[in-house]
């Protein structure tokens, strides 16, 4: 899923394994791409850059996740905390493109309710 106007990817943010993490900044908001496997080797990476991002207050930050092959329950954690964090921070986290594995897991584990998610 793109959202309108979506600038070009201006730096890979970080790279673990299976997981890169694209950030595509823009004036009003800050779209956070992942794109592979989120387990336990690559939550600490993501731990960092969304804590950076949720710190630095944005208007809005989007985690986009149509990319992410793969979750484990570290991986649905850390999408449950950075949620809490960003609550707690003046909420402008959402997220967006679930799909397959993924979407699954976020179901089975009623996660995905707690999550906000934009169409």
């Amino acid at each position: 899923m793109t959202l309108p106007n979506d600038p070009v990817p201006v730096r890979e943010a970080a790279e673990h394994g299976g997981l890169t993490i694209h950030l595509l900044p823009a004036k009003t908001r800050c779209v956070v791409l992942l794109d592979g496997e989120l387990d336990l080797a690559s939550v600490p990476t993501l731990e960092r850059e969304l804590g950076r991002l949720i710190a630095a207050e944005p208007e809005m930050l989007i985690v986009d996740l149509e990319r992410l092959s793969f979750i484990d329950s570290s991986g649905l954690r850390c999408l449950l905390e950075a949620a809490n964090a960003a609550a707690s921070n003046g909420d402008a986290l959402r997220f967006m493109g679930a799909t397959g594995h993924v979407e699954e897991m976020l179901q089975l584990t009623d996660i995905k309710r707690q999550l906000r998610f934009i169409d």
